[in-house]
């Protein structure tokens, strides 16, 4: 008889920073409109901290945890909206060595999937992605499927770089998958 899998909630607050570096300006035509669009690179960087509400890992993940991803390119356009995919790692937020998780990571900014209970489809300063990863050592058993939700200043610019202070509203949301 084949193992059955466990799933356990996880939700955790994050806080962080999103990193930029210059890159290239250019005009791209649209259905409605010619967008200025920059294509430079960026990191995401984010404490992940103690589980909150319904999260039910914190008998297999300690609190303390740093995400960060790759320093890859981010295509923003004028207005705001951009895009991001990068390959993450979860690990010790102290010694940066300790992994837990790897995988890959994507962010859409200025885009609401919860239009039905009041969010705008395009709200300015607010970014929504997923992250699917696999564990290792220590958690080598666990998968995680989980989306992220970020709020940050959308002025400056986010070419410039950004903040991700608010941990009442930055969230890494979703779920844990054991195999036995």
């Amino acid at each position: 008889m084949p193992a059955k899998p466990c799933i356990f909630h996880i939700n955790r607050p994050v806080k962080g920073r999103i990193q930029t570096e210059p890159g290239e300006h250019y005009p791209c035509g649209s259905g409605h409109a010619v967008q200025q669009t920059d294509w430079f690179n960026a990191k995401l960087e984010c404490s992940i901290n103690a589980p909150t509400g319904c999260d039910e890992t914190k008998a297999i993940l300690p609190t303390g945890l740093w995400l960060q991803t790759d320093t890859v390119k981010l295509i923003a356009r004028q207005d705001g909206f951009a895009y991001y995919s990068s390959p993450f790692k979860i690990v010790d937020q102290k010694t940066k060595t300790q992994l837990y998780f790897r995988g890959d990571l994507a962010l859409v900014f200025r885009s609401g999937s919860h239009q039905a209970l009041g969010e705008a489809c395009d709200a300015r300063g607010h970014a929504e992605g997923w992250l699917v990863g696999e564990g290792n050592i220590g958690t080598v058993k666990y998968s995680l499927r989980a989306t992220i939700v970020l709020k940050y200043d959308p002025q400056p610019a986010l070419k410039t770089g950004v903040r991700l202070n608010d941990a009442t509203a930055n969230r890494l949301t979703g779920v844990l998958v054991k195999r036995s």
